[in-house]
């Protein structure tokens, strides 16, 4: 048995990572992770049009028509309020 720190560890126990360590790689992955999506070129190949009037949602890519979805803008249709539809 090994005696680090004070504290007794089994052999082959693998040895414990300081809070701090953990904790410094977390902010460098955020900061690797929001440079990396901050270098991401915007799409533009594809348009998503959303219709009020017929509460669909076309997805575009290149000028075509990939799908269309029915959607809801509003829990009560059109505008935002109960007589909206009026």
């Amino acid at each position: 048995m090994n005696i680090n720190n004070g504290r007794a560890r089994p052999p082959g126990a693998p040895k414990m990572r300081h809070k701090m360590d953990v904790s410094a790689i977390r902010c460098l992955v955020l900061l690797l992770a929001l440079i990396l999506a901050s270098c991401a070129a915007p799409d533009t190949q594809h348009q998503i049009v959303v219709s009020t009037r017929e509460q669909k949602l076309a997805l575009i890519a290149r000028g075509n028509v990939l799908a269309i979805y029915p959607v809801s803008t509003s829990k009560f249709g059109l505008g935002d309020w109960r007589v909206a539809h009026r």
